[in-house]
């Protein structure tokens, strides 16, 4: 199910699952050549804030769009791929650790993200704290910080809701 999120996503590749050799408990996938994440990190500018927004994008549309959470981001279930001026592109392997989220949890994400993109740090505390409260959050724990959830949430989803552009050095 992952893998077919992940195939609908620009930029990102996922090699064949050998069935034939896979079961309830062994993935077997074919191998993609590339970098990894510290080799990568050396590359221009431009190629490491594609590898981002990709990164971000498979993150989102997982969470968001499919209801699944790729649980095991370790830097060898990456590998990065660059051919002359194309974009740079992100393969990802191994789906062994993938966590379905349920509706209202998809939902109280979804919530959340719109409140914070919408209003960043000017959000209303008590609509942002009811977010959390569907993910499961404590209401002991939120109640003394409810007037400071909407900067504290604003500067956590900072990378994800920015929008740069390739090129850019800002």
């Amino acid at each position: 199910a992952f893998q077919n999120v992940a195939r609908r996503i620009t930029g990102v590749m996922v090699p064949e699952v050998h069935k034939d050799l896979s079961s309830e408990r062994l993935l077997v996938m074919g191998w993609l050549e590339g970098a990894n994440i510290r080799e990568a990190r050396g590359w221009p500018y431009w190629h490491r804030v594609v590898i981002a927004e990709t990164l971000v994008r498979l993150f989102l549309d997982g969470l968001l769009g499919g209801g699944l959470l790729h649980g095991d981001p370790h830097q060898g279930n990456y590998r990065f791929v660059r051919r002359g001026n194309d974009p740079a592109q992100v393969g990802l392997l191994d789906f062994g650790c993938v966590l379905r989220m349920n509706a209202a949890t998809r939902k109280a994400y979804r919530q959340l993200l719109s409140l914070v993109a919408a209003r960043g740090a000017a959000a209303n505390g008590d609509d942002v704290a009811s977010c959390y409260l569907a993910l499961g959050f404590d209401k002991k724990l939120l109640d003394p910080m409810v007037d400071r959830l909407p900067a504290a949430t604003a500067a956590l989803f900072e990378t994800l809701l920015e929008k740069k552009t390739a090129g850019s050095e800002n």
